[in-house]
């Protein structure tokens, strides 16, 4: 797995496929890279997800600190930006599902950083 514009370039570069898949993950670093051997990886889920729909759900649409719609106080604070499914005539969906994944062997993944190639 590289930064997302890393995996282009290599299959650019590379005058026959790559032996292996490379991945892109906007979590990484640039110049990073992460192998994982694949056989050692293993995932458990929930046999079906929930799925909720609601016709006027007030959504807060923040995903790296989400807060409270309102809290009162000094000052009082409003949560944004906020969507009304019922204000917008739009349709919300939620999806849950319990997944977890983890390692059936140490040393099945590796990492390294400063990569410029």
């Amino acid at each position: 797995m590289a930064r997302p514009m890393w995996p282009r370039n290599c299959r650019a570069e590379c005058c026959q496929p790559a032996p292996v898949s490379v991945l892109s993950s906007g979590g990484l670093a640039s110049g990073t890279l992460v192998a994982l051997a694949l056989p050692a990886l293993v995932a458990a889920a929930d046999s079906q997800p929930r799925i909720d729909v609601n016709r006027d759900a007030l959504v807060h649409m923040e995903d790296a600190a989400p807060l409270a719609i309102g809290t009162a106080g000094s000052p009082n604070t409003v949560a944004a930006p906020s969507r009304s499914s019922f204000q917008t005539d739009s349709v919300s969906i939620r999806f849950i599902m319990q997944l977890s994944w983890g390692l059936r062997a140490a040393g099945s993944v590796a990492f390294t950083t400063g990569v410029t190639w």
